[in-house]
């Protein structure tokens, strides 16, 4: 939580909300178009995404006293863990199923 909600880039009260309603918008008409989705994706895109806009209005000097930072090397951080993740599940779920097979197979057989 500290990760996406502080070191991203920094939210205020406002940025917050917006950051919410993205990820519930993203997340409602995912789920209506039947793809699954994940919150804690569509919560860390939010953030990125409000970061990034306020970049763009610091740039066009729409608000002079908001700091438009938006820390890559945690970005890049949550992409390679996104990204690690999914074989790394793929893979020890794998080996459980190998050692729990045996005993299955014996169960299933009794039935």
């Amino acid at each position: 939580i500290d990760t996406v909600g502080n070191r991203i880039t920094h939210l205020t009260p406002s940025k917050s909300y917006a950051t919410q309603m993205g990820a519930a918008i993203a997340v409602l008409l995912s789920s209506s178009l039947g793809m699954p989705v994940s919150t804690s994706h569509c919560l860390v895109g939010s953030v990125i995404g409000v970061g990034v806009a306020q970049n763009i209005s610091s740039t066009l000097k729409l608000r002079v006293n908001e700091a438009a930072d938006i820390n890559i090397s945690i970005i890049n951080k949550i992409v390679i863990g996104w990204l690690v993740t999914i074989p790394i599940a793929m893979c020890l779920s794998l080996v459980a199923f190998n050692i729990v097979r045996p005993f299955s197979d014996s169960f299933a057989a009794q039935l």
